[in-house]
């Protein structure tokens, strides 16, 4: 799409966790995802050639009680993946062991973040979105209008991807009713 044009409000890609590089981080983004946690938050931050940033809890409703729990901060798991184009690491604040949530995508070569961010999966099949979305108008680094996702939905795959599903309204009401 032209550059002016706001990016598709689409699943955010498919991706393949690194539960051998990052243990505790592949598992806790896992199980916020399965608990909906991340449902309705923004992709919020986009620097170009950069990042593509999202998962920040401020930029959806509250969380029900029984998301809470699964919301913590998490100690630093530094590995040897590089920070290039379609790699998932956790966002956080000065302090190395402040992640919670939020994680951005690498839209770019990124080797300044090597060993101060904790990588934790990698894009398999959809960075033409995360292209498109790194393009959005942006405000600073806020993107106008708004990019999210309304739903996030895992399936576990033999490579160990997880991918989101697409579902129709119908089967997606038809889940809630069974959570």
């Amino acid at each position: 799409p032209p550059a002016s044009s706001p990016p598709p409000r689409a699943l955010p890609p498919p991706v393949a966790l690194s539960p051998a590089r990052a243990p505790a981080h592949a598992r806790n983004v896992l199980r916020l995802a399965q608990a909906g946690a991340y449902d309705g938050t923004a992709f919020h931050r986009v620097v170009r050639n950069f990042v593509v940033q999202g998962g920040a809890l401020n930029t959806r409703g509250p969380l029900t009680e029984a998301q809470q729990p699964y919301v913590r901060t998490l100690p630093p798991e530094f590995n040897s993946t590089k920070h290039e184009k379609g790699i998932v690491s956790m966002a956080r604040g000065d302090d190395p062991a402040s992640a919670m949530t939020s994680f951005f995508i690498v839209t770019g070569t990124a080797s300044s973040l090597a060993d101060k961010y904790t990588v934790f999966a990698r894009v398999v099949d959809g960075l033409p979105t995360q292209d498109a979305r790194k393009e959005a108008p942006v405000t600073g680094a806020t993107p106008v209008p708004s990019t999210g996702q309304r739903r996030i939905r895992l399936r576990r795959t033999r490579s160990n991807s997880v991918a989101p599903v697409r579902s129709r309204r119908k089967r997606i009401q038809t889940k809630k009713k069974r959570v």
